[in-house]
């Protein structure tokens, strides 16, 4: 699933469609936290948070830095 999840953002980025591919970035992040790989779900949820912060999309940016929260708990 990762493999094709990296596999899929480049492919979106390449076609010119950021916003689907930092909605793949951020679900790679949900596969790595069911994973408790929690430094790689972070990785993953900062990218897209940055990406939709820039952009003023306030939902989706709030509900990724739950996410975040969630991470950093897990590294305690």
């Amino acid at each position: 699933a990762l493999e094709r999840a990296e596999w899929l953002e480049n492919r979106l980025r390449a076609l010119g469609s950021e916003d689907d591919a930092a909605k793949v970035v951020a679900n790679a992040g949900n596969v790595h936290f069911q994973r408790e790989a929690f430094a790689e779900a972070l990785a993953c949820w900062e990218r897209a948070l940055h990406y939709f912060t820039e952009r003023g999309e306030t939902l989706r940016a709030a509900r990724l830095q739950m996410n975040v929260a969630n991470a950093l708990t897990g590294l305690h």
